[in-house]
């Protein structure tokens, strides 16, 4: 039997130049160091982005990730979260920095921060 946990949250972009603004629903299953990500669209069905992210552990050292694409689709181009995603697909891991700060996860990097509302 495998202790998998599934998490649901909204991430979302917004410029404040454009006052354009970009909200995603992601769908995150975490079995034991692996990391299954879905991102979607809410208002467009054909946006979908999956990936596999495999915790990498070494000794002294920050905890990392390796990425690998399932599947992107995004019929429109020019979007916010592009930057997002071509971070994962350049650089083969997550543009983020994990951190715990009194029992909260918070996650950190160029793209912004983070924060799981639940704890």
């Amino acid at each position: 039997m495998t202790n998998k946990k599934i998490n649901h949250l909204q991430i979302g972009f917004y410029d404040l130049l454009s006052k354009k603004k970009e909200i995603y629903d992601v769908k995150i299953v975490i079995n034991q160091n692996t990391l299954l990500s879905t991102i979607v669209d809410p208002n467009d069905n054909r946006f979908i982005f999956k990936g596999k992210f495999v915790q990498k552990s070494l000794p002294g050292r920050p905890l990392e990730y390796h990425y690998t694409p399932i599947f992107y689709h995004n019929p429109t181009s020019g979007l916010m979260v592009d930057g997002l995603i071509d971070d994962f697909t350049q650089h083969n891991t997550p543009p983020f920095t994990p951190i715990w700060v009194n029992g909260q996860l918070i996650m950190f990097g160029q793209g912004g921060i983070f924060v799981d509302e639940n704890g």
